[in-house]
């Protein structure tokens, strides 16, 4: 018999054996099951995957522990995830502590693995201890918020070898990294005991967020001034020729170094001049990342991220590390009629993840909101 006949009467067993489970025909169902057990050794990793789907739900449904827990021992790096889960909740009712324990170790041992679907299902079966074990865990669910009190909701601090690492690696492209951490020494005790009373400005962001550079700077103005009346101290990150008299050779208008003066001379206020030829966003994201801080800002800094790729990480879990964290600090706004429209959640110093409050479970939604468990 030929390979494509052969896989061709291999789909049509699986086939059969769908069929079968659909219409729970169990005991003939049974006689394919083995059938297929014998023949997976001359399978392919795919095909072997769709086809412990099949006999998973098989030994579930004739609640088979024993050949469940063979299948799972042998055959684990093959089941998909709802695979996992789909054993996990029928042993949930059956014997908790073992579906917890197997919960923990197929599944919550490797990071970022469990998906929104994985999420809703957990949901939808009530697993409700399972639920409590993704505290932390940045995972969004597809559902409307149902929160509208925010104050249970805590900042949950960052992986501190992922931060170390891409500090080194900000730092090595930043030419007088010995300004900067002089900078940081100086101020590191103040935004060190009130982290969330102060806030990194992404000033060339501001200024070029409306075409009219004279309305940038009047708007670069209006932000610093709303923090310190919100008791925020702000720190201004911004290059150093958006603060001088000229431009090319050509002095600026009296209202542009009007602003400037102000800001300059404003006593609340943080500001670091980065280097010529070096991103601003590496100084920002530096300050942000190292203190923990809000960055006010509508830069997504992407292209710095996948720069700052660690060899310690798989570049995904770096990405999803590195994205969550700056969406928990990154502050995205508006402006209109002299009016700064922010994000209520955004403004909040909290973490967009699973959250635990006693016996409540918050899980963040894909529209930024939150969505209450339990």
């Amino acid at each position: 018999m030929t390979n494509k006949n052969n896989q061709y009467e291999f789909n049509n067993v699986n086939f059969q054996l769908h069929k079968l489970l659909e219409s729970k025909k169990l005991l003939q169902a049974e006689i394919i099951v083995s059938k297929l057990l014998k023949s997976l050794g001359d399978r392919k990793p795919k095909q072997i995957s769709s086809t412990l789907t099949l006999i998973v739900k098989f030994y579930i449904a004739i609640e088979n522990i024993k050949k469940l827990d063979i299948i799972i021992l042998y055959y684990k790096e093959y089941l998909d995830r709802k695979d996992l889960l789909e054993y996990i909740n029928f042993l949930y009712k059956i014997d908790k502590k073992k579906s917890i324990n197997i919960f923990n170790e197929l599944l919550l041992k490797h990071k970022h693995n469990i998906s929104s679907n994985n999420l809703e299902f957990l949901i939808k079966n009530k697993l409700y201890d399972l639920i409590k074990m993704l505290d932390g865990k940045y995972i969004k669910l597809k559902y409307k918020d149902n929160v509208s009190d925010f104050s249970n909701l805590k900042f949950y601090d960052f992986d501190s070898n992922v931060i170390d690492k891409t500090l080194i690696q900000i730092k090595n492209q930043i030419k007088d990294f010995q300004r900067l951490n002089n900078f940081i020494i100086l101020h590191s005790s103040s935004i060190i005991e009130n982290g969330n009373k102060h806030i990194v400005i992404d000033g060339g962001n501001v200024i070029f967020y409306t075409k009219n550079i004279e309305n940038g700077y009047k708007n670069l103005l209006l932000v610093i001034n709303h923090y310190i009346n919100l008791g925020i101290q702000p720190i201004l990150v911004i290059h150093p020729r958006h603060l001088k008299s000229n431009s090319n050779g050509k002095q600026k208008s009296n209202k542009i170094i009007n602003y400037i003066n102000l800001i300059k001379n404003s006593k609340k206020l943080f500001i670091y001049q980065t280097d010529y030829n070096v991103y601003d966003d590496l100084y920002i994201l530096y300050f942000g990342l190292y203190f923990r801080i809000k960055i006010f800002t509508n830069d997504k800094c992407r292209d710095h991220i996948f720069k700052l790729k660690t060899n310690e990480y798989n570049s995904n879990d770096y990405d999803n590390f590195i994205d969550n964290y700056l969406n928990d600090l990154v502050i995205n706004y508006n402006i209109l009629n002299e009016t700064i429209i922010t994000n209520h959640i955004d403004s909040l110093y909290i973490s967009k993840c699973i959250q635990v409050i006693v016996e409540k479970v918050y899980c963040p939604t894909t529209n930024n909101g939150f969505y209450l468990t339990i």
